[in-house]
């Protein structure tokens, strides 16, 4: 039997049980439904003992990442578009899970947003999850305290920045220590035009030092971004290996 839940006069359903996650959270990032995959993976007896909680009071280590999570909610709020998430992390079960997140947001009657869905599907495509674990491996020096679990956001532009696609391709490899010549060979560009790529980068941040670029993409959220437009390069499990 279907079952509902009233919350601030909205009435949403319970969602179905399946193997993905499944959640909604409200505009103040409370809990207010989940199928039992969901319930489960998060440290939770039943629907009910979760349903007004935060990602703050998660009951696995998935709550390292909580701040994050709110993040993103904010992110899809303020720019009312579905963001595509890279999920890496240890659940209750005391399985560390990859998943293809997507947070969507929600509409009332009159037309406001009420709450972020978020869906999580495995991805069982053994390069994506061997690419992502390099992935982690590689930023564990940014990621203090949650240094085996992560998430990274998909787009075809970042929220924060106005970098071009190109720019925030070279963004993403020199940050994490790649050289001129090793991005243009990844990028199949000369590397004088990656070299004009980051000089632009530096010019808009207003940085002059390769060191002042990483903190300010720190600063700016941009390590767990990852440009949508290099999915369709070359396999970046073997990219990473450098």
């Amino acid at each position: 039997m279907n079952k509902t839940i009233k919350m601030k006069s909205i009435f949403l359903p319970r969602l179905p049980h399946a193997n993905s996650v499944q959640v909604w959270m409200d505009n103040e990032h409370r809990f207010i439904a989940a199928n039992d995959s969901t319930v489960k993976l998060f440290g939770y007896a039943k629907l009910d003992s979760m349903l007004g909680k935060q990602p703050e009071h998660m009951k696995c280590q998935a709550v390292e990442c909580a701040a994050l999570f709110v993040l993103q909610n904010e992110i899809v709020m303020a720019n009312q578009k579905p963001l595509i998430i890279l999920d890496i992390h240890p659940y209750a079960d005391g399985s560390t899970r990859t998943f293809m997140t997507t947070k969507c947001p929600l509409y009332d009657q009159n037309g406001k947003i009420f709450a972020v869905e978020c869906q999580c599907v495995d991805i069982e495509e053994k390069n994506m999850s061997l690419f992502l674990s390099r992935l982690l491996s590689m930023d564990k020096i940014f990621n203090a305290g949650s240094a085996n679990q992560t998430s990274y956001l998909m787009s075809q532009s970042n929220p924060v920045t106005s970098l071009s696609r190109r720019e925030e391709e070279c963004l993403f490899y020199v940050i994490r220590g790649f050289s001129m010549k090793q991005i243009a060979k990844l990028l199949s560009l000369k590397p004088k035009t990656v070299e004009s790529y980051i000089e632009n980068i530096k010019s808009k941040f207003g940085c002059t030092t390769k060191q002042q670029l990483i903190e300010c993409a720190i600063v700016n959220g941009l390590i767990p971004f990852i440009p949508r437009s290099l999915f369709g390069k070359a396999n970046l499990s073997i990219i990473l290996t450098s």
